[in-house]
């Protein structure tokens, strides 16, 4: 289905949502920060999908959208940031920076599923 892309640097978390993506037929490559997810994703541009986490070490994700909103492969592949903050500030950061929808943690298997399905649907499943 698709190609996503989990940056966190909770393996737990990571080893969680590969746990919900993959039953879902999604291939999942991980990062552990953002400087690895940032590499991954130049590396392998043709993901149709990024979580991340917001506090990590080396690199924050956010700093992480911004950067890869620069590359020409990263102006449009849909983020979704899954974190324990909710800071407005950070919240407004993250939009400015073309997150497309926060979410906290824990995932939640169910809305994860269903945000992932409704934004596929609309780029048409296609990896960017």
């Amino acid at each position: 289905m698709a190609n996503i892309l989990v940056v966190d640097d909770s393996m737990t978390i990571r080893k969680v949502l590969q746990s919900i993506l993959e039953p879902e037929g999604h291939q999942v490559s991980e990062a552990a920060d953002g400087v690895e997810g940032l590499a991954k994703f130049k590396e392998n541009n043709n993901f149709s999908l990024i979580l991340t986490d917001v506090n990590m070490p080396n690199m924050d994700g956010i700093t992480m959208c911004e950067q890869l909103r620069l590359t020409e492969g990263g102006k449009k592949v849909p983020i979704f940031v899954i974190s324990t903050e909710g800071n407005s500030d950070l919240k407004a950061r993250a939009k400015a920076a073309g997150v497309l929808a926060w979410m906290t943690k824990p995932p939640q298997g169910d809305k994860i599923r269903d945000a992932i399905r409704i934004v596929l649907s609309r780029i048409g499943n296609q990896p960017k």
